[in-house]
């Protein structure tokens, strides 16, 4: 493996098949919203601010309740226009995270597994039918070993989400088969067994009165070697195409031709180029937009430990001010 090899994430696989546009835009071109373009709240915000919590917790025994605090202070002191909104947010994350301590207490839901490693990468060379080759990577949550028995490995995924799903809808899911996949192909290297992943869900509710439980709930999905060999085509397949579209590109194809949008319902909440995607049909001046509203950025920037450390560091000033 050598770092000459393209990565090829996940989030780069679900890009590329949803919008060729943006993911020319996202991978290719490396463009991004800036820092202070970022809302401040909402529920992409809520959720990624709960993962970094349970981050803290399982992977560096923090207090997730003070992950958070450190978190919407961050925010706070960002945009300080919102400070309603990040308040509210705030309690709301609180709630869900404190009742999930609770949950996972009294259901045991940790005795069962062994935590083998907490958001960190996992990498795969992958060599294609035509002889290129590609640097599978995916940033996760867990990887668990079951205790005794046969000690099978999953990998345990953390979702806030409205309603707790139901599971047939989970085993449709191709994130998680995407990282089951990465560690039935490492597994192979050294004769482990994977045998599925975990979802563990955290409905986004202010458990009051009025709200109807349960809040927590832990699935387990379960994938045999078939469903391991036809997701590995299908992220060939893909792959392959990523690495074709590159080559077009780079001999001077032009985009609207071979990295065309794919208008959806995605485009309203999700693509962060909503509003300037049709300036690239119309004649505008696509590129001056481009400038003018986004960045350079690196597209695999979030496989790290930056986030974490920064509030490590920030609850360990705490810590001082308060002993001082």
């Amino acid at each position: 493996m050598t770092d000459e090899l393209k990565s090829f994430s996940h989030s780069e696989y679900k890009s590329l098949k949803g919008c060729r546009r943006r993911w020319w835009l996202s991978y290719l071109r490396r463009l991004g919203t800036r820092p202070g373009d970022e809302t401040a709240t909402g529920v992409r915000q809520l959720g990624l601010n709960v993962h970094l919590a349970l981050e803290g917790l399982y992977g560096y025994g923090l207090d997730p309740l003070e992950v958070l605090r450190v978190v919407y202070r961050e925010t706070m002191e960002r945009c300080p226009d919102a400070e309603k909104e990040i308040t509210g947010e705030l309690s709301y994350a609180l709630t869900m995270v404190a009742g999930f301590l609770e949950w996972a207490a009294e259901t045991g839901m940790d005795a069962e597994y062994e935590v083998v490693a907490t958001e960190g990468e996992v990498s795969h060379h992958l060599d294609l039918a035509d002889g290129r080759a590609v640097r599978l990577r995916g940033h996760i949550d867990q990887v668990v070993r079951r205790r005794g028995g046969d000690e099978a490995l999953l990998v345990r995924d953390f979702k806030t989400v409205g309603s707790l799903v139901k599971a047939d809808e989970l085993q449709r899911d191709e994130q998680m088969r995407f990282y089951a996949l990465l560690q039935w192909l490492r597994a192979e290297e050294t004769s482990g067994r994977v045998d599925g992943v975990l979802y563990t869900m955290l409905a986004r509710s202010k458990r009051t009165a009025k709200a109807t439980p349960p809040f927590y709930e832990t699935i387990p999905i379960h994938y045999n070697v078939h469903d391991h060999r036809s997701m590995l085509l299908r992220v060939r397949a893909v792959a392959r195409l990523a690495l074709d579209l590159e080559a077009d590109l780079a001999a001077g194809a032009d985009h609207r031709e071979v990295a065309y949008p794919n208008p959806s319902e995605f485009c309203k909440w999700g693509c962060e180029f909503k509003s300037v995607c049709t300036l690239a049909d119309d004649g505008s001046r696509f590129e001056d937009a481009l400038a003018g509203n986004f960045i350079e950025i690196q597209p695999y920037g979030y496989y790290g430990t930056e986030r974490i450390d920064g509030i490590r560091k920030a609850m360990g000033q705490m810590t001082e001010e308060k002993i001082a």
